[in-house]
């Protein structure tokens, strides 16, 4: 090789050296075609190689990890604090609504069920209780076909037992919406909006929990557990935690109007329906869709309010000038008034609803006309101001 050669490759060298040294380089053509070099340049850009000091799998790993760890342990815990808190809203939520369903045992399960004085039908009929009502059963061993039991207003007495459920589900205010009062008469429970079969039938004063509401039908739990549908007509729908609403100082008119529902009602001792009611029965259910807690016992009622004092004419005859409508009146054949033996509601103008055992219905009597009933008046109650 020639010294100008030679010299040519050292420049070409170090000219290479000086482009790599500034992080990029040339293309270079040679054409050695003949003696004559033919260089073209072109700028190649080389990226430089950055240092990781941790893998990239890493990260996803460690999230993955912790993950798991929050899954197998957190969560759980974290569970278990809500199912206990929702435990404990639920328990504080039944006992809102009613205190005695802490203790129940049991629902009616039919439309009404005769409460007992003893476990069979010869011995006095005490009161009844109402549809999904419920009673706590005091002695767990049947006795010839009934349970002894007691009812949230401390009534005791035997029920047979096929008129019970001891499934609570009725009560299952946690999947509940609206509590559901039926004020007027006797309402059908059907399996279907449409066409649907008559599953049940509950009398004026039950209570139910509905689950789902529309501006026509209510869907409600039956005792059992089961769901049926009525229709709004001659419900309140109260909240799940809402007592009904006390009276206001006018409602005796609607206190009575609820009252003469039964007229011409079978009259039945200790009845709580319309195939057969009494006078105290009618009192209470009047009282409880009106929003007053009255007993349904007789003699307890006649504690209840405010004592109405009334004088007797030469012939022993009540004077019921002072009487309103709404005031509750007590009957004693020996006019004692230890030994009550029927009530009656007064509506105005000397007349009351009224039956007795030589009445067969549910009847407006009017006082002055009769003399025997009249004198037999020992006890005047005033529920309303």
């Amino acid at each position: 090789m020639s010294n100008k050669a030679k010299k040519f490759d050292k420049n070409l060298n170090k000219k290479f050296s000086q482009k790599l040294d500034k992080e990029s380089t040339k293309k270079v053509k040679i054409d050695l075609t003949g003696h004559k070099l033919k260089i073209v340049e072109q700028d190649i850009y080389i990226d430089k190689i950055k240092s990781r000091r941790f893998p990239k799998w890493l990260i996803p790993m460690i999230l993955v990890i912790a993950l798991s760890l929050a899954l197998i342990w957190f969560v759980p815990v974290l569970f278990a604090k809500y199912q206990i808190q929702r435990a404990d809203q639920y328990d504080s939520k039944q006992a809102e609504i009613d205190p005695f369903l802490q203790e129940a045992d049991a629902v009616v399960n039919q439309k009404s069920a005769a409460i007992w004085a003893e476990p069979n039908r010869q011995s006095l009929r005490v009161t009844s209780g109402v549809y999904n009502e419920p009673v706590k059963i005091l002695d767990s061993q049947i006795n010839n076909g009934y349970y002894l039991v007691e009812l949230a207003d401390g009534v005791k007495g035997y029920v047979l037992a096929d008129k019970l459920t001891l499934n609570l589900n009725s009560y299952n205010v946690e999947s509940a919406k609206n509590k559901v009062l039926l004020i007027n008469r006797e309402k059908a429970i059907v399996s279907d909006t449409i066409g649907g079969d008559v599953i049940a039938i509950a009398p004026m004063g039950s209570v139910l929990y509905a689950d789902y509401v529309t501006e026509q039908v209510v869907r409600v739990i039956i005792p059992g557990g089961d769901i049926g549908w009525m229709s709004r007509e001659n419900l309140v729908l109260l909240d799940v935690n809402q007592a009904i609403p006390e009276p206001e100082k006018k409602q005796a008119d609607i206190f009575c109007s609820s009252a003469l529902i039964f007229i011409n009602a079978a009259y039945v001792p200790g009845g709580m329906d319309m195939s057969g009611i009494d006078l105290p029965s009618i009192i209470y259910l009047a009282g409880k869709t009106n929003g007053l807690n009255i007993p349904r016992i007789m003699q307890k009622q006649a504690k209840y309010g405010t004592q109405i004092s009334f004088e007797r004419d030469k012939y022993d005859m009540p004077n019921i000038d002072a009487l309103k409508a709404g005031d509750i009146l007590f009957f004693s054949l020996d006019k004692n008034p230890a030994n009550l033996t029927s009530a009656a509601i007064y509506l105005a103008d000397g007349n009351i609803l009224y039956a007795s055992g030589n009445q067969g219905s549910i009847q407006i009597v009017s006082l002055p006309a009769n003399e025997k009933i009249a004198e037999s008046m020992v006890i005047a109650r005033r529920l309303f101001d």
